[in-house]
């Protein structure tokens, strides 16, 4: 079986009853804050969308595997009755460095890194293996982009910032923090990142707005879409100011005001909407 220094772990499914639980076991299972993270948290998720990050596994006897790592998601799975789970098996003599490669690897199939874990772990794992940028990237299967993106995002970006970094309300997108780096004003930078985690900024109007600031011309600027009540689409474009949304909107409301006002028909709010 190849380790990370020979080549890629072997990904498969196996049945959850050919999965032992960790032994030695550090974890406490019986403790009520982790009784609750795993039931309250973990296998709802589970429930919802199965597991998402591969186990590690190692072989054991009789066909059995040994987890290292993901003892949490198997307890949880059998909870919930699944039959079997993705898991990543290395070969019985990985050691530490290989198990965090390994780790690693679990972690991208999941996206489980933040940022600067991701960039932290690169940089670490190339100065203890000596290996380059290339040799990451082709012993972790990552395309050079990404890396060379994650690592500039980790050498141009704050602290503040990258703690921010991640998916959902309040968060700043990867693609976000990466169009970022290319704002060298510190005051600038801070306005950008209060409405894009407040929702006032998109991605799109993020990198619209930053090529303007550089004088650049958007690459592949995107309309925004505004779905309404109805089935309509309101087309945007992606820099457009708020006050120039609002006054837009005084108009739409008026054309359609005065199409109403004299029975017209709705095939008419162009004519009306450009009479304003």
């Amino acid at each position: 079986m190849n380790t990370p220094t020979g080549g890629k772990p072997e990904f498969r499914h196996a049945p959850v009853h050919h999965l032992q639980m960790p032994n030695p076991d550090q974890r406490n299972r019986t403790d009520p804050a982790y009784v609750e993270y795993r039931d309250q948290r973990l296998r709802p998720d589970i429930k919802q969308r199965g597991v998402q990050q591969p186990l590690l596994v190692v072989p054991a006897t009789d066909g059995m595997y040994r987890v290292l790592d993901g003892g949490t998601r198997l307890e949880a799975a059998r909870l919930e009755g699944l039959v079997e789970l993705p898991v990543l098996i290395l070969d019985s003599t990985t050691g530490p460095l290989d198990l965090e490669l390994a780790t690693h690897m679990a972690n991208e199939m999941r996206r489980d890194f933040t940022a600067a874990e991701r960039a932290q772990f690169y940089l670490r794992v190339m100065a203890e293996r000596r290996w380059t940028r290339a040799e990451l990237c082709r012993q972790l299967h990552l395309t050079p982009a990404k890396v060379s993106k994650t690592l500039i995002v980790f050498d141009e970006l704050p602290a503040e910032v990258l703690e921010l970094i991640g998916e959902g309300d309040g968060r700043i997108p990867f693609r976000a923090a990466y169009a970022l780096t290319s704002v060298s004003d510190p005051a600038v930078r801070a306005d950008l990142v209060a409405r894009v985690t407040s929702g006032n900024l998109t991605v799109e109007a993020l990198e619209t707005e930053i090529a303007e600031l550089l004088g650049k011309r958007p690459r592949n600027a995107k309309p925004l879409t505004v779905k309404l009540p109805g089935g309509v689409e309101l087309k945007l474009p992606p820099g457009m100011p708020w006050p120039e949304v609002g006054a837009l909107s005084k108009k739409l409301g008026a054309a359609a005001a005065k199409g109403q006002r004299d029975h017209r028909p709705i095939r008419a709010l162009p004519e009306l909407f450009g009479g304003e």
